[in-house]
């Protein structure tokens, strides 16, 4: 019988040191009045976000800037060879 009643008697301890630590990770990730992991990790993951957004953005905005240039240069080079073919025409009208 003495057996019995130092074993459940440490199984108590067991699970009062349990309750105890279970207490204390709940506090952790709840927070115990003050923001815990769990709102630590909502806020990382929202900032994380945030940054990939405007990573994205910004990337796009350089590819239309791009795409703008090339377009510009491409407009460029038409006037260029325009020019270049109204002054050979006058060229050819003034050697005939």
């Amino acid at each position: 019988m003495s057996q019995m009643i130092e074993r459940i008697t440490k199984i108590e301890t067991t699970l009062a040191d349990n309750n105890d630590t279970i207490h204390k990770i709940e506090q952790a990730l709840f927070g115990n009045g003050k923001p815990g992991l769990l709102s630590d990790f909502r806020i990382l993951a929202k900032s994380v976000n945030d940054h990939h957004a405007e990573a994205a953005a910004r990337l796009e905005a350089e590819a239309r800037k791009r795409e703008a240039e090339k377009q510009q240069k491409k407009l460029d080079w038409q006037w260029i060879i325009t020019t270049l073919v109204a002054v050979a025409a006058i060229l050819a009208v003034f050697i005939k």
